[in-house]
């Protein structure tokens, strides 16, 4: 599974608190885009995705490190 295939999935199963909908997720050249029922719900959809791709970055590095030494 690639990278953008994981963050979708993984956002697409969360849903808003408040208004019990899950976001739509769109992918557009490689740019996943969110629309949402309300901005808190999409402000905590962004930040899942960035938790995502910061540890993808973190254990791409970690290979990367390794593959050195």
């Amino acid at each position: 599974m690639d990278l953008n295939t994981h963050v979708e999935s993984v956002i697409d199963q969360m849903t808003c608190s408040v208004h019990k909908k899950r976001p739509l997720l769109v992918t557009v050249n490689d740019r996943i885009q969110i629309s949402s029922c309300c901005p808190d719900f999409k402000i905590i959809c962004l930040k899942k995705m960035i938790q995502l791709l910061t540890e993808y970055k973190e254990q791409e590095l970690s290979i990367a490190w390794k593959r050195q030494m």
